[in-house]
């Protein structure tokens, strides 16, 4: 059986769809980074407000309080402390989420350059039977242009 003149790699459709794992892996976990930094920005600007907030109260010492106005900066307080402790548990997920999507781009990674290694060593291969197969053929022709009792 003469081998093939053209090189087909057995694996392609798998290594294909690899690659397009990795992609969606990679694509997945830029969105996951995305979303962790909007959520530090966002505990940010939570922060800055509640330091800003509390340095206003300070300021408003030299007029007097009443206990509405106690009431209402304490509930609006409250409210970003609560703010930011949600954000705070937001960040952790969206890192922990992001994390999870990095191994798994390693792992689709690692499987594609496994599979590249494999048609590469293969296309090799190929190439190596290839020669061997026109070295073969050269040979034969340049024999049978011999003539029949030896050299010429």
């Amino acid at each position: 059986m003469t081998p093939p003149t053209r090189f087909r790699f057995p694996l392609a459709v798998v290594l294909k769809v690899s690659q397009l794992r990795e992609e969606a892996a990679r694509l997945r976990l830029a969105q996951a980074l995305a979303r962790v930094a909007a959520g530090r920005r966002a505990l940010a600007e939570t922060e800055n407000l509640l330091k800003k907030r509390l340095a206003g109260l300070g300021g408003e010492a030299s007029r007097p309080f009443t206990p509405e106005d106690f009431l209402l900066h304490l509930r609006h307080l409250e409210s970003l402390s609560r703010a930011l402790a949600g954000w705070r548990e937001r960040l952790a997920q969206d890192e922990a989420e992001a994390e999870r999507e990095r191994h798994t781009l390693l792992k689709h990674h690692q499987e594609t350059r496994l599979l590249e290694k494999l048609r590469d060593r293969a296309w090799a291969r190929f190439r190596r039977e290839l020669a061997r197969r026109q070295e073969q053929e050269t040979e034969a022709a340049v024999l049978a242009r011999l003539p029949a009792g030896g050299h010429s």
